[in-house]
């Protein structure tokens, strides 16, 4: 699926051996959560390098699927998302020839970011030096409005995992139940929840910033209005937002 037809790249399945690897990493992580779930433990204790390779994964798994295939795959004058003129634009700077290599570029460089970022808690202004500052090469590296999104799916969500609550249930899965979410889809990059099945009865589930639990009255009074503004913009909130699911530590 990811050959690169470029006669000059002497390695044309580079793109699919780096997501070989990504693929091998988390699946030995979800081996792990999957046999600490089946031992009965109810919660699980994720590395930072883990969880950052967990939500590098879920979103390689959106990026790559048939609606991104159908909106790259095509020529510069076929081309007619809604970003065409900064699509365009872009390739003439960066010198590509066909949308597609911007696709297999863009997930290169997803695959190859380090997100697992390691800093002094004390020192939150140094923290948020190294996330901009890696935020910057990304955006070099990429197609910024992708990976704005990118760095969207990263920072406005957090990640769980969900079972449910009776033990004959189970969840009923589609054939393209991978990276389904519940939200609007008439806003850039809006979702309340995206969900990935691990088994039958586990499932990852990432959950809007917005539906967090409020650690003070201040932070509620902020999160109603982030909310009130987007149901008065599209008529409903999240149907899930009594999903109970509570946030990680640490995330």
């Amino acid at each position: 699926m990811y050959r690169d037809f470029d006669k000059a790249n002497p390695d044309q399945h580079k793109l699919e051996k780096q997501f070989c690897n990504l693929e091998e990493k988390v699946s030995q992580i979800l081996r792990t959560v999957k046999a600490r779930f089946e031992a009965g433990k109810r919660q699980i204790q994720l590395s930072r390098e883990e969880k950052g390779k967990l939500r590098k994964f879920l979103f390689i798994m959106l990026y790559r699927n048939r609606t991104f295939h159908s909106r790259f795959n095509k020529s510069k004058e076929e081309y007619d998302a809604d970003d065409r003129e900064s699509m365009l634009r872009y390739m003439e700077e960066k010198g590509f020839s066909h949308p597609r290599d911007v696709w297999f570029a863009n997930m290169s460089a997803f695959m190859n970011v380090e997100i697992d970022i390691n800093y002094d808690p004390a020192d939150s202004e140094g923290g948020v030096s190294k996330i901009m500052a890696l935020k910057s090469k990304l955006e070099s590296q990429a197609y910024p409005m992708d990976a704005m999104w990118f760095w969207k799916n990263l920072q406005d969500s957090f990640l769980s995992f969900c079972t449910p609550s009776a033990d004959d249930d189970e969840f009923l899965m589609t054939q393209n139940a991978y990276s389904v979410f519940e939200g609007p889809n008439d806003i850039m990059w809006m979702d309340y929840h995206t969900f990935a099945p691990i088994t039958p009865r586990l499932m990852m589930v990432t959950r809007s910033n917005v539906l967090r639990s409020p650690s003070s009255k201040g932070h509620q009074l902020i999160l109603d209005g982030i909310s009130n503004g987007l149901e008065s913009i599209h008529g409903a909130g999240s149907c899930l937002k009594d999903l109970p699911v509570s946030e990680p530590g640490n995330n």
